[in-house]
């Protein structure tokens, strides 16, 4: 059972993480565009509106990506991109 928990969350983690990529390239196209506008002298506030709903969007998209991380967690997953079972040792740097 948790393995198909577990299936279905990292499907839709996965599926936010597509959605954040698609943000960003939206949100990388919108700031070209305030700077061209700003380079000829026009006006930008409607791009800057735009920019700023990119923004809260991905805000909301890493938040949403967080609460599944949680849950990941909850049901045994391990969530990294790491080695597997890779843990945190303690260095001179970071002793605790």
């Amino acid at each position: 059972m948790q393995a198909i928990l577990r299936q279905a969350q990292e499907g839709v983690r996965a599926e936010v993480k597509a959605k954040l990529a698609v943000n960003w390239e939206r949100a990388k196209a919108v700031e070209e565009k305030i700077k061209t506008a700003v380079h000829a002298g026009m006006a930008h506030e409607a791009l800057d509106h735009q920019l700023e709903l990119l923004r809260q969007r991905s805000w909301k998209l890493q938040d949403r990506a967080e609460k599944i991380d949680g849950q990941l967690v909850e049901v045994g997953a391990e969530v990294g991109h790491g080695r597997s079972r890779a843990r945190w040792r303690p260095t001179a740097a970071e002793p605790f």
